[in-house]
């Protein structure tokens, strides 16, 4: 009969750090879950939102840049900037960075906001 060896104390050790770890990064998020704003949005931002969260989920780079190109004609750098156009463009960034899946999740939930429960 094989002989039933414990776990290394090493190995126990480590999978309690990372428990450990999990549950603050769970926490945290939560946390900023519950406290972040709505993004309330005019009829443009609303247009551009919906067609930048197409955009993700083809994952196309010709219609990200045809929303950048929309974007800059419609928010002018010198102009300052209302949350809803902020967070439209860190989307954008997102989007432009690689992360398409962040920046779809973050233009529904956006869209989401617009809903009056």
């Amino acid at each position: 009969m094989p002989r039933r060896t414990d776990p290394s104390p090493t190995n126990s050790t480590s999978r309690k750090i990372a428990v450990a770890l999990l549950a603050v990064v769970c926490a945290v998020g939560i946390g900023w879950w519950l406290s972040r704003k709505p993004v309330e949005l005019n009829e443009n931002e609303y247009d551009l939102t919906l067609a930048f969260y197409r955009v993700c989920n083809q994952q196309s780079l010709k219609g990200l840049q045809k929303i950048e190109d929309q974007i800059n004609e419609s928010f002018p750098d010198d102009a300052p900037r209302s949350d809803a156009q902020s967070a439209l463009i860190a989307m954008v960034e997102q989007a432009k960075q690689g992360h398409w899946r962040e920046a779809s999740v973050a233009a529904r939930q956006a869209l989401d906001d617009q809903v009056k429960h």
